[in-house]
């Protein structure tokens, strides 16, 4: 993935770019998979 965002970064000017990492834990609290599986229990 971040080949990827170098690449658009690299030929694209004013280009946004927003990548969440789910698997980092940094970012375990904006995760929406926790509701879900308390509603199918």
């Amino acid at each position: 993935m971040q080949a990827y965002i170098d690449y658009l970064k690299s030929n694209f000017e004013d280009v946004n770019i927003i990548f969440i990492d789910f698997m980092d834990l940094e970012f375990e609290e904006i995760k929406e998979y926790h509701a879900l599986f308390y509603t199918l229990r």
